[in-house]
Parts: C-alpha cells; structure tokens; sequence
C-alpha cells in the first residue's frame, strides 16, 4: 500500500507477520447478557530503520459497564515500510511526517486486530464486543489525553 506523509513523499506499507501474542476471557459471574462493553486500548511502535520495519503493538482489554475485565487481546503486527530510509526524521519539520506516519500503522494495526477479534470471539460471551472505530492519535506513547 502507498502511503503519502508529505507532499510528493510517500512510503510503501506491507504486512510481514502477525501474532497473536495473548487471547484470554474471564466469564462474568451470573447469566447475565453483556451487551454494552469498554475497551482499554494500549499502542507501541517500534521502529527499525535499518532492515525498513515497524512493530506495532496493540493491548486490549475489554471490560463490561462496571469495569469487571472480561478479556485480553494482545497482537504484534510486523510491517514492512519501503522507503523509510528516505524520510528525514531528524529535520525540523519532520514532526507532522513522523505523526500521519504513526497513525497510519496504528490505523491498520487497530483495525486488523478489530477483525481477529470478531473472528475470535465468535460463539463466546464477548461476540458482541466488536472493538469501536477510535482515533488512533489518541493511543501510544506521544498521546495527549
């Protein structure tokens, strides 16, 4: 996929790996139907500029309305970035690059582990908790909350 982060500057996206490093439930006490859920969502990134890599890691926990854990969903998303040795990240407008850059994988990061989830937890109590479209600017290490 081609990525533009400034004008006539683009990077090439592509996944390499996919793990799933953590799927847990915790059945609620009762029999009650859990319809409503929250999730706690945690990102890192991790870059390598020598072999053109980013590791992104998404942590989810999902909790019911009281804030009883129902869940974990751990993943580390391996993408492969071509062209990253040519984004000047030591510039001094290279702030805003470095910004849409990481919100792009984690957008992708988010949304796939959305669909794994969905996948995962078919036919359990947690079927209903299809993690919410967010704003991936709001998660990881420079997220101002």
């Amino acid at each position: 996929m081609k990525i533009q982060y400034a004008p006539k500057r683009f990077v090439y996206l592509d996944f390499l790996n996919i793990e799933v490093l953590e799927c847990s439930f915790k059945s609620p006490d009762g029999s009650e139907e859990i319809t409503e859920f929250d999730y706690i969502i945690a990102l890192d990134n991790r870059m390598d500029e020598s072999d053109e890599t980013v590791e992104v890691l998404v942590d989810i926990t999902v909790c019911d309305q009281i804030e009883r854990q129902l869940g974990t969903y751990k993943v580390r998303l391996k993408l492969e970035v071509g062209d990253l040795d040519k984004v000047d990240w030591h510039a001094e407008d290279s702030a805003p690059h470095r910004s849409k850059l990481t919100a792009t994988w984690n957008s992708i990061a988010i949304s796939t582990v959305r669909g794994m989830m969905c996948s995962d937890f078919r036919g359990t109590f947690l079927h209903h908790a299809i993690l919410p479209i967010v704003n991936p600017s709001q998660y990881g290490p420079d997220a101002k909350r």
